[in-house]
């Protein structure tokens, strides 16, 4: 019911946070990585052309496996930021319909008080 939609809904939430924090810590280290290659550029000339290369790329393929990284942890935040607007709407519905079926019996038991049986013997 309720209880399990908000247990549910506070895991959903708890999940989009640690995905935001991931893609942050990963945005950290994509920061880290450029300045490391922006010292490898600048000491290139100390180093041999085939070293600075081999270095390069292998920063610029981690770099790519970051950002792909970024990217599946921002696409898992917004799955979890819709699960949670669901699982939010869903809620609201159950306590509409809780409040309709209350409504209902109230009126009910008015009804049945009025005629002077009870309806729920």
């Amino acid at each position: 019911g309720l209880v399990v939609e908000d247990v549910r809904l506070r895991q959903a939430i708890s999940s989009a946070r640690e995905a935001l924090k991931e893609a942050e810590e990963e945005l950290q280290e994509l920061r880290a990585i450029r300045q490391r290659l922006r010292r490898a550029a600048a000491s290139a000339s100390l180093l041999a052309e085939a070293e600075v290369k081999s270095r390069l790329d292998s920063l610029r393929e981690t770099v790519e496996e970051k950002k792909r990284n970024v990217q599946r942890l921002l696409e898992e935040t917004r799955n979890l930021e819709k699960q949670t607007l669901d699982t939010r709407r869903r809620l609201d519905e159950n306590a509409g319909e809780i409040e309709a079926l209350e409504k209902r019996q109230r009126s009910l038991e008015k009804v049945g008080g009025a005629r002077g049986t009870d309806i729920f013997p």
